[in-house]
């Protein structure tokens, strides 16, 4: 089928069959039409041999790979391939120069806004603190890059722009109050894909803070964990690896039903 201008098209399939049996089935993918598409599953799987499809996909692979010298290119990365300044020259444009279309398609979409108030408020953007929490990630990121540099002023000032995060993710006004329109234990218009606890949790660059809101939460016995789309995939194995005596296990551990 095509999926013209839709988004998010799908498709569900049903066969009439008995327990036991095995269905074959060959996807082809193309950009350009169906009849591509379907030339495209004739000429990559032309057979219907699931495990000689499955040993030529690796010999394929195995191919490729080879010309890849990896310790060589392990050994040349930070001397002759990368070029730090100019890297870095690219990093610092991304953290302080408005983007085109105001980061609509590339860049800090609502940086003049984070450059300003040091966050950015409810009324500026639809993601406004999952944002304010990504830019302040972003920017330790580049504090570091300055460090080994030897960037001293750089150095602190993007860490020090990048730990103004502190206590509850809320969302705040342009006049420094916080917005009580906001519901902590649901997904919001602030937070993308993603609710106020999970995003409290998120300061990948500060593990302190991060580890001690885990502990008023295990010490809380709030032990319920939600399984969101971002940014908790990484917060399991954190809190299990810190936990002191693995309370972590019991609500990590999914039920099927």
């Amino acid at each position: 089928f095509e999926s013209g201008r839709l988004y998010s098209i799908g498709a569900i399939m049903a066969f009439d069959t008995t327990k036991g049996s095995i269905i074959k089935s060959r996807v082809g993918i193309s950009f350009i039409s169906t009849d591509q598409a379907c030339k495209n599953a004739q000429e990559e799987i032309p057979n219907w041999d699931f495990d000689l499809t499955r040993e030529k996909a690796v010999e394929a692979w195995e191919v490729e790979l080879e010309k890849i010298q990896a310790e060589i290119f392990l050994k040349e990365i930070g001397k002759d391939i990368i070029d730090w300044e100019s890297g870095y020259k690219a990093l610092v444009k991304d953290a302080e120069a408005d983007p085109f279309w105001y980061g609509q398609m590339e860049g800090r979409l609502n940086l003049r806004h984070y450059l300003y108030y040091g966050y950015i408020p409810s009324s500026g953007s639809v993601d406004s603190c999952s944002r304010t929490l990504e830019y302040s990630a972003n920017d330790y990121a580049i504090s570091l890059v300055a460090k080994g540099l030897g960037k001293t002023e750089d150095h602190i000032k993007y860490k020090t722009r990048a730990n103004s995060i502190t206590g509850f993710i809320t969302p705040k006004r342009t006049d420094g109050s916080f917005d009580p329109s906001v519901n902590v234990l649901r997904e919001g218009y602030a937070f993308l894909k993603g609710t106020p606890w999970e995003y409290s949790l998120d300061i990948p660059h500060d593990w302190k803070m991060s580890w001690f809101r885990h502990k008023e939460i295990e010490n809380g016995g709030i032990l319920e964990f939600e399984m969101g789309n971002e940014p908790s995939k990484k917060w399991p194995a954190g809190w299990n690896g810190d936990s002191e005596d693995g309370k972590f296990v019991p609500p990590a551990s999914f039920d099927d039903d």
